[in-house]
């Protein structure tokens, strides 16, 4: 099972607790110390969060309209050790936001020495050098060619043996799988299924197939005249043998999607889920008008969900063909384009993936699906959903699992996307290496890790 909220331990802070008025969360942070012998402050939380504020566009959003944190009062330094984060309505997802490595602390007294007018959040230094609390310092980056890490010397947490750590690019997944095979290289990623796939007998190899928050799905233009008919969307649905695509495709590397809610969470699950059933799928198109079936276009790109999109799509245009609807596929080759258009909505048909900011069920479904979400460019507008997910953000652990059930079995008969896949999280690594843990973002971290 996924980990969630309440499975947040201690790292930099060695403890937090909600106000009692609901509006804010007080971290203690510890003793940590950066590689530049600097002990962690409460400033450096408040200059690092607000650093990530001012630079990724994304960060206001996933902390404030997704975690309903006050994004514009959202650091209080109350003393040198302890640090408040102000939130407009507690929400499960408090804590565990500020456990992404999105949302790294640097050592400000250091960073603050690089400084200038031109670069005032001190990008260049921080982009080729350490300045963090973590367990490793760089030693050499050459950018887009590899970066060599060694151990930041005052870190007391918890490692392995590794001494250093090199990370080399190697553009071509077939290489990168062949040097794992090989033993020139110790773990590789973002190889395809097929490559995993092959990895699974080879000597001396390892394969961790891991469960993820993420799914991979296609989005359903309802503002338009075709998909804003639920019984449309549900039949669709109904013509995509999942079983088959999780098999053939995905070498079964993930499962096939279930309902609303990726299936690796703990929550008690009604029975709901979506079916394979092309005769009840040609019955929901004649209801709906299309007796004869109808035409829309659906575009891909292999830049998300990944390479495999392509077999997907095409897997899944056969089996449409088999109830009478007509999938016409746009390959967009080049990602800045792809999402361009998916970010304003400018298709009938998507493919994507659902890649959430932390693993919490309640903050992924708020992410993509709330009416005024803006990831939501597929039109989605209930307020069922709305509330239903508030009410679950909100809830107490007790009740938290209900009402998640709820929001699963909702989407499966509402169908505001339509899920296909909730994915594995693949790992490929040499044998002889121990301490994989699996993150949310497909993250490995090796201090934990050690070589017999």
């Amino acid at each position: 099972m996924l980990g969630e909220s309440n499975d947040v331990v201690p790292h930099l802070a060695d403890s937090w607790d909600l106000a009692d008025d609901g509006k804010s969360v007080v971290f203690r942070l510890g003793d940590a110390v950066s590689n530049n012998g600097n002990e962690i402050t409460s400033e450096d939380v408040k200059w690092s969060v607000e650093r990530q504020l001012a630079q990724e566009a994304f960060i206001p959003s996933a902390l404030g309209f997704i975690g309903r944190y006050d994004v514009d009062n959202l650091v209080e330094v109350i003393d040198d050790k302890t640090v408040q984060m102000n939130v407009v309505t507690s929400t499960s997802s408090d804590v565990i936001q500020f456990a992404s490595p999105l949302l790294t602390i640097h050592d400000s007294t250091e960073a603050k020495k690089h400084v200038t007018d031109a670069d005032p959040w001190a990008n260049e230094f921080i982009r080729m050098n350490s300045a963090n609390f973590g367990p490793w310092q760089v030693d050499r980056f050459q950018p887009n060619t590899e970066i060599v890490l060694s151990q930041n010397p005052n870190y007391t947490g918890e490692r392995g043996n590794f001494e250093t750590v090199t990370l080399r690019a190697v553009a071509d997944s077939a290489t990168r799988m062949q040097l794992v095979r090989s033993g020139d290289a110790d773990w590789a990623d973002a190889l395809t299924f097929a490559e995993y796939d092959g990895l699974r007998d080879a000597e001396g190899v390892a394969i961790e197939n891991c469960v993820a928050a993420d799914r991979d799905e296609m989005f359903l233009q309802q503002d338009g005249e075709i998909f804003d008919d639920v019984r449309v969307r549900q039949a669709i649905s109904m013509a995509i043998d999942r079983d088959q695509i999780v098999e053939t495709i995905y070498r079964d590397f993930g499962e096939s999607a279930k309902h609303g809610i990726p299936q690796y969470y703990d929550f008690p699950e009604s029975g709901t889920s979506y079916k394979f059933d092309p005769e009840g799928a040609q019955k929901l198109l004649a209801e709906a008008g299309y007796p004869d079936g109808l035409t829309f276009t659906a575009l891909f790109s292999p830049s998300r969900p990944g390479p495999w999109v392509e077999p997907l799509a095409i897997q899944i245009q056969a089996d449409l063909k088999n109830i009478g609807v007509t999938m016409e596929l746009n390959r967009v080759a080049g990602a800045a384009e792809f999402f361009q258009l998916v970010r304003e909505g400018r298709y009938d048909a998507a493919f994507y993936s659902d890649s959430t900011f932390v693993g919490d069920a309640t903050y992924g479904a708020a992410a993509f699906t709330l009416s005024n979400s803006n990831i939501n460019s597929f039109g989605y507008d209930s307020a069922e959903y709305d509330a239903l997910v508030g009410k679950a953000q909100e809830a107490s652990a007790e009740d938290r699992g209900d009402l998640i059930s709820q929001i699963a079995d909702l989407a499966v008969a509402d169908m505001p996307i339509l899920y296909l896949v909730d994915s594995a999280n693949v790992q490929a690594h040499r044998d002889n290496i121990s301490g994989f843990s699996n993150s949310p973002l497909r993250t490995i971290n090796p201090a934990l890790m050690s070589v017999e």
